[in-house]
């Protein structure tokens, strides 16, 4: 199916993340040790997390406005807003109930005064030109249709020395992996250690990876990954690479799907059984037996 031809219910994405808690299950980025191992020592950093890169590397002075999309119940821009990225920060949702988290959460952790939210449905408004010095969006491209659209407005309202970034999955299309794929994630989740596959949102054993149909991410969530395939094609229209760093593939967030809270940074078995996964991971990557998923980049507008 086409961009052309598809269609999501807003309303019902909308209805959604209002009803979408605040702390979902762990991914496996919560955990620090794999983050480091797939983008922190790509980007050579090792000063903490990949804001406290973004900070020491564009921000030294704080950029005077920033438009973060798809911004959720803000947990990232309370994060700039900590490490001095911005003077003003601007959230966009279309969710009016995760809107409300963010500015209570703002508010509590003492930035009411620099985080700024508002509802808009980014895949049919439009930006001021311009405007921003700086704007990024965090795992919310994967649930946006227009993708055309939604980057021309982000290209057109960056100021011309301005700087985009995103940390993106970029693979199939509502998660729909073809069977290889899901085998290979079903044969990595099996061989750890059944004691660290108890999920941590309801301490039942994880037994499946990767194994969500089509038709089940859909009834979800009808704008999961709806047209992820074809992220990083419309990236390359309006942008310049800056930095990009290739994450790896959905076998690593499948496997530790809800259950990354039982591996501790700090114990050398746990960080044994994730280089193993990671080095699978890469070694497939390399086969071509699985693709890149995961995308982090910063980027500068073309001249168009």
């Amino acid at each position: 199916m086409t961009t052309a031809t598809k269609k999501v219910d807003t309303k019902k994405v909308a209805n959604h993340w209002d009803t979408f808690g605040a702390a979902p299950p762990k991914q496996w980025l919560h955990s620090m040790y794999l983050r480091r191992k797939v983008l922190l020592d790509p980007l050579q950093w090792h000063g903490g997390c990949w804001f406290n890169w973004l900070q020491r590397t564009y921000f030294q002075e704080p950029a005077g406005k920033v438009l973060s999309l798809c911004c959720g119940s803000g947990r990232h821009e309370r994060r700039m807003a900590q490490v001095g990225i911005g003077n003003k920060i601007v959230g966009l949702d279309i969710s009016d109930g995760q809107l409300e988290r963010a500015r209570i959460e703002g508010e509590k952790a003492g930035y009411g005064d620099i985080l700024e939210y508002r509802q808009s449905n980014i895949q049919q408004d439009t930006l001021p030109e311009n405007e921003y010095d700086f704007i990024i969006v965090v795992a919310g491209l994967h649930h946006l249709i227009r993708l055309p659209h939604v980057l021309e407005q982000v290209h057109k309202s960056l100021k011309p020395d301005g700087l985009f970034a995103m940390t993106e999955y970029v693979g199939a299309d509502h998660m729909d992996y073809p069977p290889h794929v899901r085998s290979s994630y079903q044969n990595m989740l099996l061989s750890i250690p059944e004691e660290k596959r108890l999920r941590e949102s309801n301490r039942g054993t994880l037994i499946r990876a990767g194994q969500q149909t089509r038709e089940q991410a859909i009834a979800r969530d009808p704008s999961e990954g709806v047209n992820s395939s074809q992220i990083m094609n419309n990236i390359r229209k309006f942008f310049e690479i800056d930095v990009e760093v290739e994450m790896g593939s959905s076998l690593l967030r499948e496997v530790f799907y809800d259950i990354i809270g039982n591996f501790d940074d700090d114990d050398e078995k746990d960080n044994e059984v994730i280089d193993r996964i990671i080095d699978v991971d890469r070694s497939l990557r390399k086969a071509g037996i699985l693709s890149n998923d995961h995308v982090f980049g910063t980027y500068r507008p073309k001249l168009l």
